[in-house]
C-alpha cells in the first residue's frame, strides 16, 4: 500500500485495461489503502476503462490533490481487448474505475478533457472538493454521450462542481450539496481555478510557478 507523491505519469497505454495505474488487492485492504497525492495523470489511454486508474475489485485509494487531464479510456480496440467483454458495453468506463467491493477516497482533485470522467460500481466512496468539467474527448468507439460521473452510492458526493454532455448518469448526485451545471472554473496554466466559488475545490499544484 504505498504511497506515491508528486509524480507525472504520462503518455502510457495498457490494454484492456488500466492505461496509468492497476490497483489490485483482492479484499485484503482492511485499513490500508495506497495513495496518491499531488500527483498528475495525463493523456494515458486503454481500449476499455481506467485510462487514469483502475480499481479492480476489493482494492482501495485515496487520491488527495491530484490532476487527470486528456486521459482516454475506450480507445480503439487491438488484439487482446477485443476479446474482453466490454466494462460499460453503452456508456463505456471512466478515467478512474472502481470496480464492485472497492472504495476511493477522491477530494480536491480536477478531472477535465479525459474521455468520461468517473464510473464507480464500488461501495462508499467519496469525492469531496472535487472538479469534474467537460470530459467529452472525442474519438474512441463510443457512440453515446460522455459523462462525467456515473455513481449509483452518491451519498459520500459533496462539495463538487460538474459540467459536462451528461453531468449525473444516474441522477443520484444530491444538488444541494454539490454544483451540477457550474459555470466555467477558469482554469490557468497550471489548472488552477480562477473563477469565483471553486477557492476550495479542485487540484492545486505544490511547486509555486515561476
Amino acid at each position: 500500500y504505498p504511497t506515491i507523491e508528486d509524480v507525472d505519469l504520462y503518455n502510457n497505454y495498457a490494454s484492456p485495461c488500466a492505461g496509468g495505474v492497476s490497483i489490485e488487492h483482492q479484499g485484503t485492504t482492511g485499513r490500508e489503502a495506497v495513495g496518491f497525492r499531488n500527483c498528475i495523470f495525463r493523456n494515458n489511454s486503454c481500449p476499455i476503462n481506467g485510462a487514469g486508474i483502475d480499481m479492480l475489485r476489493g482494492s482501495a485509494a485515496v487520491v488527495e490533490n491530484c490532476l487527470f487531464i486528456d486521459n482516454k479510456s475506450n480507445s480503439s480496440h487491438d488484439a487482446r481487448s477485443s476479446k474482453v467483454p466490454p466494462w460499460r458495453p453503452k456508456r463505456g468506463g471512466g478515467t478512474l474505475t472502481v470496480f464492485p467491493t472497492s472504495r476511493v477516497v477522491v477530494k480536491n482533485c480536477t478531472f477535465t478533457g479525459n474521455r468520461n470522467g468517473v464510473d464507480d460500481s464500488g461501495i462508499e466512496s467519496i469525492f469531496e472538493d472535487c472538479i469534474f468539467w467537460m470530459n467529452n474527448a472525442p474519438g474512441g468507439w463510443l457512440t453515446a454521450p460522455r459523462y462525467e460521473l456515473d455513481i449509483k452510492d452518491a451519498d459520500g458526493v459533496r462539495g463538487c462542481f460538474l459540467q459536462g454532455e451528461t453531468i449525473d448518469l444516474y441522477g443520484t448526485l444530491d444538488p444541494q450539496t454539490n454544483v451540477l451545471g457550474c459555470p466555467d472554473p477558469e482554469f490557468d496554466a497550471s489548472y488552477r481555478p480562477q473563477a469565483p466559488g471553486f477557492e476550495n475545490a479542485g487540484y492545486r499544484p505544490e511547486k509555486i510557478d515561476a
